[in-house]
């Protein structure tokens, strides 16, 4: 089952959890469709602009899939420096194995309506 994360990340310069705070048991896919500014994340801290633990997504569509069978460690927090009313692309996913991108900051998965493959 796949469920979603997106939205607006309210106000920049603190980080805000995804999916109501609640670990994602199979992996997860973000997408930063906000044009101006980039996007920091994180499972094993408290997401921050280059941050030991975060990963960066680049601004206008730069994307993190976690890699297949990858279980995250914590919630997923994100950080944004824009002032206010950042968007992003979000769905999470309960079944190990799900996903299947490189994981890397850039990567891209095979997501559709229905989630993963899997």
């Amino acid at each position: 089952m796949s469920y979603d994360g997106s939205g607006i990340i309210p106000v920049g310069g603190g980080a805000v959890l995804l999916f109501d705070g609640v670990t994602p048991a199979g992996g997860y896919e973000i997408c930063n469709i906000d044009e101006a500014a980039d996007l920091w994340i994180s499972d094993t801290t408290t997401a921050a602009a280059y941050g030991i633990g975060s990963f960066r997504i680049g601004a206008g569509g730069g994307t993190y899939v976690t890699p297949r069978n990858y279980r995250p460690l914590g919630p997923v927090s994100v950080f944004s420096n824009k002032a206010s009313g950042h968007r992003i692309t979000a769905r999470a996913w309960d079944e190990v194995g799900g996903g299947g991108g490189s994981g890397g900051a850039g990567a891209t998965g095979p997501m559709g309506p229905e989630g993963p493959p899997g």
